[in-house]
C-alpha cells in the first residue's frame, strides 16, 4: 500500500469526525490503569451534532473516576475515549 494510499483511508470519513461532548482529556499515566481482560459497558456518548446515544463497548481501564472506552465510529479520530463514571454501565 503506498502512502497517498494509507493517507487518503485515513481522511476518508473527515467529513463525519467531530467531537464527543462528554469525555475527558487523557489523565496522567500514572493514575492510568489498564484492564487484563476487557469488560463489556454501556455507554452514554454525547456528539457535537449528533447528540448522546448509548453505545455497546468494552471498558480497557481507568483513573479514578474516569473509564477508558473502546470507540469504533466513523465519526470519532480516536479509537478510545475518557468517560465518567456516571455515563458507564457494566453489561
Amino acid at each position: 500500500m503506498s502512502d497517498d494510499q494509507h493517507l487518503e483511508s485515513w481522511y476518508a470519513h473527515r467529513d463525519t469526525w467531530q467531537p464527543l461532548t462528554n469525555t475527558h482529556s487523557v489523565p496522567d499515566r500514572r493514575l492510568q490503569h489498564d484492564l487484563t481482560t476487557p469488560v463489556p459497558v454501556r455507554v452514554r456518548l454525547i456528539w457535537q451534532r449528533d447528540g448522546p446515544e448509548f453505545l455497546n463497548t468494552v471498558a480497557l481501564g481507568w483513573a479514578r473516576q474516569l473509564v477508558r472506552v473502546q470507540v469504533r465510529d466513523v465519526r470519532s479520530r480516536a479509537t478510545y475515549a475518557w468517560g465518567h463514571t456516571e455515563h458507564v454501565a457494566r453489561r
